[in-house]
């Protein structure tokens, strides 16, 4: 079986299960669709235009690599845009044309970042669901030909812990990532996630500056640190931290940012 085929069964496997979940409510629309349609309500009529743009650069796509640079662009505007839900699904339907593995562990890394941020936001469950076991679908693809790729690996231990709630064994599979791969970022990310939620807001900050130094300008590392000094009543030293985090954060976490310096510096 292709990579290409492996994700459209899996994809179609994790739809089923998403309507599945929803067949007490047959007249409400699956978890994509309502994301979108709540997206676009939000929208002015000069962001609808950019977006209608962008769809119908993809309808209009002559070749493949077109459509996928057509869809690369849409999902890029839909994440400016502040919607990175549905930014991650876009991003998910290039891999019906390119499987390479840089598109696929992209995809994943997408579709994974949109769970996290789905919990937060207003986002439903059937869609952040949706999210973490499609983003699962992506790793598991990979590892079926690369078992031992770290991304994908510590991908799939995430969606253990944050998406399927079996925290001990993703928590061993990060472990394990990190003593053969001390720098890996995803997997020291989501373990820095898990110290700030057990309080261990010192050792969130030394697995977040792991990060840094293989990704200076991460903004979730940069930015869970500052809130780990901001629980340690060391104000001062968020600070810099945030300020930092701002330059690369999405609108989202942007936002959040920008209300967490309004409120030290107030």
């Amino acid at each position: 079986m292709s990579h290409r085929q492996g994700i459209v069964i899996a994809a179609g496997m994790v739809l089923i299960v998403a309507l599945y979940l929803m067949r007490s409510e047959p007249q409400k629309k699956n978890p994509i669709e309502e994301q979108r349609s709540r997206a676009w309500e939000q929208l002015d009529s000069f962001r609808r235009t950019l977006l209608a743009g962008a769809e119908a650069a993809v309808n209009r796509a002559g070749s493949e690599q077109e459509k996928v640079q057509a869809l690369k662009r849409e999902s890029d505007l839909w994440d400016s845009l502040g919607f990175q839900q549905v930014a991650a699904l876009y991003a998910f339907r290039t891999l019906e044309i390119d499987t390479s593995l840089p598109n696929r562990l992209n995809a994943g890394r997408k579709l994974l970042d949109a769970a996290e941020a789905g919990r937060s936001s207003e986002a439903g469950q059937n869609l952040t669901f949706f999210l973490y076991e499609t983003a699962a679908s992506v790793y598991e693809d990979i590892l079926a030909s690369d078992p031992d790729n770290p991304e994908a690996l510590a991908g799939l231990a995430t969606v253990e812990i944050m998406g399927r709630g079996n925290v001990m064994n993703g928590v061993q599979r990060l472990l394990g990532i990190v003593r053969k791969d001390s720098l890996n970022v995803p997997a020291n990310l989501t373990l820095g996630k898990m110290n700030m939620v057990n309080g261990q807001y010192d050792k969130a900050i030394i697995r977040m500056n792991t990060v840094l130094k293989s990704d200076s300008l991460n903004p979730l590392a940069l930015s869970t640190i500052a809130k780990a000094y901001v629980a340690m009543h060391e104000e001062v030293k968020a600070i810099p931290y945030l300020e930092k985090a701002l330059k690369k954060a999405d609108p989202e976490l942007k936002k959040e940012i920008e209300n967490i310096l309004k409120k030290l510096k107030n």
